[in-house]
């Protein structure tokens, strides 16, 4: 995929990967948000007073932390080397691809 994605793309959806998170965490919710509609329908048609949330259906990794549940909507943070590689990844790929159009190699 690195072969086709030009660089400045690849910046771009990383970028906005930091404002709206693409999968894991972001599609748990989503599915834990309409899991959690779909049981208030049916809780509400059958009369019942009792509601759930998203974090009813989230699923636990790991060990269970029952008495505090903290969900960060972000990615975790990336250090300062994680982010040099990918840059220097980024910039490896751009120059590839101008000596490949130019017939370098």
């Amino acid at each position: 995929m690195l072969k086709e994605l030009p660089a400045k793309q690849f910046l771009e959806w990383f970028a906005f990967d930091r404002v709206e998170p693409i999968g894991g965490l972001r599609s748990d919710w989503q599915t834990a948000a309409m899991c959690s509609q779909m049981t208030n329908v049916a809780i509400m048609r059958g009369g019942g007073k009792h509601r759930t949330s998203p974090a009813d259906f989230m699923l636990e990794y790991g060990k269970p932390k029952r008495d505090a549940v903290v969900v960060e909507d972000k990615p975790p943070a990336k250090s300062w080397q994680e982010l040099k590689f990918i840059a220097q990844m980024c910039v490896h790929d751009d120059h590839a691809r101008r000596n490949k159009k130019r017939g370098k190699r």
